[in-house]
């Protein structure tokens, strides 16, 4: 089924034919390794040494060794080295490739979390115009151009011209089974994901995830102050409100739930998943070791994707046992080491809310517990002679503390707002009323994730905040992005010794917002 006719299209076949740095690729499988020599590179080809096979990497999963590919051709070897074409990585196949593999989960950030595509499209920074042009080129009639396709028990080749979707459960586009191009929106078909497109187009385009979902993409905005030079000390604040203070107290430092809670009962040597009872306040209904006197190794596995310095557990049934230890452990790597805590719980006898403290070691690595990947310690029983049971102990709630000296998070009670920068700096105000300054990379949830580290300590319930933009000019503008959802009141400040301070307040609006600085010799300095 070749594209009809496209009537809009009129730009010459010789130009579309060179849009070919545009990939297409379809999730052809997942292809574990071992010994990687660093990581790879999204986009760029891998290749086996023996077999010569080819793939894309849409995907690179570094904690679990493991890439998502596209377009593969030829077939992957057990224990053939693979090298990435970009990067010249290496690596070492374990086992073969897995079609059972045919979506891979991208978030848009509109505040929908991830969700699974099947063809992935690398617009190489082109106009969804030209994007959609090469699309409908692509699977014109008589098309030499192919795709290696996945209907999760085989790859297959299929040409351009009769390309019709994704999977053949999908419903066709028939104008152009890639989507379609209108009033200037990208219109993707169902199960297609692009990205890397021209920074003009950022919200022009609406896609279909592989459930069949509408995802449309959130309104970002630039917020920018000009007319600065190489030195200032630029700030944007969120205010409390229009004419309000700025908004010092959006958060505060708290402990949070766990990424994985998992129970290990050694007598039948089943785990039972806790993360969410963990997470919500009914009581009795985590177990804590030990929970039977007949196998010695009953444990309680606390795990995070992050490194945490404290578990904080509320014994809802004290334990009451004899000739039995509860010992605490973490993985560094290799093998279950002694960890040295102060366990305020005493070995979950005390009842309550209570702490166990430790300092993060060094060589803490993550591993996997009942299938999920964290840091974690855990707390096992071991046996004297004569171990008896009177009451097995069991919890409700369980958190984890992560803002320690040393940390590479700063983690809050509540879950962070949408609109905030996706980079930028957090401040942790301390107690004689100044500020910690942190640049952050990236936030999730209640974690904002570092640059670099902690340099101090911190208590519950200190407050944090996140300025809109917090830098010092290297040019004549400093700009940030943000995600808009409402109006926000803002004060914008520009500082340098030597000149007078420039403030305004104004507000970010769906457009965004341009504050041009005013720069003023301040002549009682001189």
């Amino acid at each position: 089924m070749s594209t009809s006719t496209d009537i809009d299209n009129q730009t010459e076949e010789s130009t579309v034919q060179n849009y070919n740095d545009i990939i297409i690729a379809q999730v052809d499988g997942k292809l574990n390794y071992t010994n990687p020599s660093d990581s790879f590179q999204e986009w760029e080809t891998v290749t086996g040494g023996t077999s010569g096979a080819t793939g894309i990497v849409l995907y690179d999963d570094t904690d679990n060794d493991y890439l998502i590919l596209g377009q593969v051709e030829g077939t992957f070897q057990d224990g053939e080295t693979i090298t990435g074409g970009t990067s010249g990585t290496t690596a070492t196949v374990n086992g073969t490739l897995d079609v059972s593999v045919t979506t891979l989960n991208q978030d848009l950030n509109n505040g929908n979390g991830p969700q699974p595509y099947d063809i992935h499209i690398n617009c190489a920074t082109r106009p969804l115009s030209e994007v959609y042009e090469y699309m409908k080129y692509i699977t014109r009639k008589d098309s030499s151009w192919y795709i290696i396709q996945n209907d999760g028990s085989q790859n297959y080749t299929t040409y351009g011209e009769v390309y019709k979707f994704a999977q053949t459960t999908y419903t066709p586009v028939k104008p152009a089974p890639f989507g379609q191009y209108l009033g200037g929106t990208l219109f993707g078909a169902r199960g297609i994901w692009i990205e890397n497109m021209d920074s003009s187009d950022a919200k022009n385009f609406q896609l279909r995830d592989s459930n069949d979902t509408i995802q449309t993409p959130p309104n970002v905005v630039a917020v920018t102050v000009t007319s600065v030079v190489s030195g200032d000390r630029v700030a944007v604040f969120r205010l409390t409100q229009a004419g309000g203070e700025i908004d010092r107290q959006r958060y505060q430092l708290a402990y949070i739930h766990g990424d994985s809670v998992q129970f290990y009962n050694a007598d039948t040597t089943n785990y039972t998943d806790e993360t969410t009872d963990a997470a919500e306040s009914t009581a009795d209904d985590v177990y804590l070791p030990p929970q039977q006197s007949t196998t010695e190794g009953d444990a309680i596995y606390f795990g995070s994707n992050y490194k945490f310095s404290e578990v904080r557990i509320n014994v809802t049934t004290p334990g009451n046992y004899s000739d039995i230890t509860i010992v605490w452990e973490y993985w560094n790597g290799s093998a279950w080491t002694s960890l040295s805590v102060t366990d305020n719980t005493n070995g979950f006898t005390v009842s309550g809310t209570n702490e166990v403290t430790f300092t993060p070691p060094g060589d803490w690595a993550k591993t996997t517990v009942n299938g999920v990947l964290a840091y974690y310690i855990r707390a096992r029983a071991t046996f004297g002679a004569s171990p008896s049971i009177t009451t097995a102990p069991l919890a409700g709630e369980c958190w984890n503390w992560h803002n320690y000296n040393g940390s590479n998070v700063v983690a809050i009670g509540t879950s962070i707002s949408g609109d905030e920068p996706q980079s930028g700096t957090v401040r942790i105000v301390k107690t004689d009323g100044t500020d910690d300054i942190y640049s952050y990379d990236s936030w999730s949830g209640q974690r904002f994730v570092l640059s670099g580290t902690l340099s101090t300590d911190y208590s519950e319930n200190q407050y944090v905040y996140v300025p809109i933009i917090d830098a010092e000019a290297t040019s004549s503008s400093v700009t940030n992005t943000l995600i808009y959802s409402s109006d926000i009141p803002v004060l914008v400040r520009v500082r340098k010794y030597g000149i007078q301070p420039f403030q305004v307040e104004s507000t970010i609006t769906d457009v965004g917002l341009t504050v041009s600085a005013i720069r003023t010799t301040d002549n009682i300095v001189l």
